[in-house]
């Protein structure tokens, strides 16, 4: 089974994430990139915006529903420089590798666990080119923007591929996927919920993970709760090397214990 991998850095919030085994699923506007699920371009597109305020019923709903959107990112790689370098912290935080299929338990949460993919893109398509092909497709088989907009069935795939748009120079190397908590979900299960201003907390589907590895740079203290947590979840503990020198800038992954053996 493929795994997906995100990235940690060495902080408080971080170290309770891995120890409540928790994902943080963060509010639209709290996202490091402004134009990361900017709701407001579709201002620069007169004919969409109207498709889009007959659909929603107003431009303000539609506005609404997306700051209400929160967001969970992951990756494909687990070697990835710069994942290592921005988001670990220089390498001194760490990467956990977990199951692609049913990373969140739905039946307990609400919250679905399909991973959607970022679209990387130079700049904003033409969207009041009702013929504008899209790089999804609806349930029919078509590309086509304006076959998206008239059949309710397309409505999700729109929607979040309108939240998935993300400048190509700036974000492709990150191939991020990422999970959606919408609004519709937010009062179905709140026992299980931690709410803040800022965003959620949404347990893991137990058993998802798959290994830790830890950064190279890791410190004495979180290189201890990282053995710990693998210890008692019965995964590897890996680190990630950089090989210096090396002529292609290569990485490796070591493995420094597989505590799933002890179970």
């Amino acid at each position: 089974m493929p795994s997906i991998f995100k990235y940690y850095a060495p902080n408080d919030y971080n170290r309770e994430a891995l120890s409540e085994k928790y994902f943080w699923f963060s509010k639209a506007h709290f996202l490091n990139d402004p134009y990361d699920v900017c709701a407001n371009i579709i201002d620069l597109f007169p004919s969409f915006k109207a498709a889009l305020c007959q659909k929603y019923g107003s431009m303000e709903s539609y506005y609404e529903m997306v700051r209400k959107f929160a967001i969970c990112c992951f990756t494909t790689d687990c070697r990835n420089k710069h994942m290592w370098a921005l988001y670990a912290d220089s390498y001194k935080g760490w990467c956990l590798e977990f199951e692609s299929e049913q990373i969140i338990n739905t039946s307990n949460t609400g919250v679905p666990s399909k991973l959607y993919d970022v679209h990387y893109i130079d700049e904003y398509p033409n969207f009041d080119n009702p013929d504008l092909q899209l790089d999804i497709i609806t349930h029919d088989g078509s590309s086509r923007l304006n076959d998206f907009i008239r059949d309710e069935r397309d409505e999700e795939k729109l929607f979040t591929y309108l939240l998935s748009l993300k400048e190509r120079i700036i974000w492709e190397h990150e191939d991020e996927k990422r999970i959606f908590l919408g609004n519709i979900y937010y009062h179905l299960h709140p026992e299980d919920w931690v709410s803040t201003e800022s965003g959620f907390k949404i347990p893991w589907n137990k058993g998802i993970l798959k290994s830790i590895i830890m950064g190279s740079n890791i410190s004495d203290a979180d290189k201890a709760l990282l053995e710990q947590q693998a210890q008692e979840m019965h995964v590897p503990l890996k680190q990630i090397r950089p090989v210096v020198p090396s002529i292609n800038f290569n990485m490796k992954v070591k493995l420094i214990q597989d505590y799933s053996i002890d179970i």
